[in-house]
């Protein structure tokens, strides 16, 4: 009797070995946050191009705050890195090095030994109650020409562990006052993200219906056109205010630190 479920997850095995290297080093459980559109594709692609762009390999060492889902993890491990972990708990799904404690407190961050090359941070700063001193923390853990690629939401405070909506303006003020340029930005959703539990099961339906042979190859074709699109669609974002899907990744670099006390002290006192 055919079952659907065993179909599926046929499917995204088949999609995970064409778009990793070593797709034998994704747990089969994690096939679908490596597979699923279009954030899940998406972020990892970002971050696996950041890599390359910025000659990251194998034994460069990366760090992933909050790695919640194990997404970023296995992308990362998929292609041959071995990045290190800081949460909140420890994942038994991780191999490697791994940190447990609060990002805001510069104890962990010490144990990190930091002089990373890069730092992933995605949906993680609008849950921390002390964002301000996780970007510091995060900056000091940079090695010189290091980067930072962090994702949040904007105008989302309907989650009830958000504790609060940025703007790209507000966040670029914040980041500069912990001494991080932004180097590049990628806002979101592009054009195919606006609705992406539609997109994700008319994916599964052409995997379903799609000869077993081919259904890998063919959903690894759509997800590298819709990406692609999604990329050139990007600035569309700026119009989607308060949309659920709204936000943006952002790669920053180390600079000089902006004093906004001194901002607001020109600005406000006499």
């Amino acid at each position: 009797m055919w079952d659907w479920r065993v179909r599926l997850q046929q499917v995204k095995r088949a999609v995970v070995r064409e778009v990793v290297p070593q797709p034998d080093l994704v747990p089969s459980e994690f096939d679908g946050v490596v597979t699923a559109f279009p954030f899940s594709y998406a972020s990892g692609r970002t971050i696996i191009d950041i890599c390359r762009e910025r000659g990251i390999g194998a034994s460069g060492r990366i760090l992933i705050v909050g790695a919640y889902g194990g997404r970023d993890y296995h992308w990362l491990r998929s292609h041959g890195h071995q990045p290190a972990i800081l949460d909140l708990e420890r994942h038994v799904w991780a191999d490697g090095e791994s940190y447990v404690g609060d990002a805001a407190s510069e104890d962990v961050w010490r144990l990190t030994g930091g002089d990373f090359d890069l730092i992933v941070m995605c949906d993680v700063l609008e849950h921390i109650p002390n964002d301000f001193a996780v970007l510091k923390h995060a900056r000091s853990a940079l090695r010189e020409g290091g980067a930072l690629f962090i994702s949040v939401p904007f105008h989302h405070d309907v989650e009830v562990t958000h504790l609060r909506a940025y703007t790209l303006a507000t966040l670029t003020r914040l980041l500069a006052s912990a001494g991080l340029d932004v180097a590049r930005v990628w806002l979101r959703p592009g054009l195919l993200e606006v609705a992406p539990r539609l997109l994700a099961a008319l994916h599964y339906g052409v995997g379903l219906a799609t000869p077993t042979a081919v259904a890998g190859k063919v959903l690894a074709g759509l997800l590298e056109m819709e990406y692609r699109l999604n990329d050139m669609t990007r600035p569309a974002a700026r119009a989607l205010i308060g949309h659920q899907q709204q936000g943006a990744h952002i790669l920053c670099v180390s600079s000089e630190v902006h004093d906004h006390l001194a901002a607001n002290q020109s600005a406000f006192c006499t």
